[in-house]
């Protein structure tokens, strides 16, 4: 089998295939309060308008008001035990590569690991 792989390229490193610049945090919160939380950091944090809000389903969606610029996107989702993960991806603009990293994206989701209950 590593003869095969090898033959393939397919042993190391291999590159990534992200699409979007995306980062996850668990909050030792429940979802409500996580939920919460997001929405409150990224309108501290980022300044952004939050435009999209749907609880029911876990995801939030933020922009800057400035045309073609980058969204971003929150994802709740409770992990058990009092926990919730959230997902922090940035949307860039259409008709751009998306970067590697985000700015904004490190920005909400550091703010995020600092919540207490």
């Amino acid at each position: 089998m590593a003869f095969l792989l090898q033959w393939l390229g397919l042993r190391g490193e291999r590159p990534s295939v992200r699409l979007r610049p995306r980062r996850e945090v668990v909050l030792d919160l429940g979802y409500e309060d996580a939920y919460r939380a997001c929405l409150a950091e990224i309108e501290r944090t980022l300044a952004a308008n939050v435009y999209l809000s749907d609880p029911e389903h876990g995801v939030a969606e933020a922009g800057f008001g400035v045309v073609r610029s980058e969204r971003i996107r929150c994802t709740v989702t409770a992990d058990g035990d009092g926990r919730t993960r959230v997902s922090v991806e940035a949307i860039p603009q259409a008709g751009v590569q998306a970067p590697e990293r985000s700015h904004n994206v490190d920005a909400l989701a550091d703010a995020l690991e600092n919540v207490r209950s």
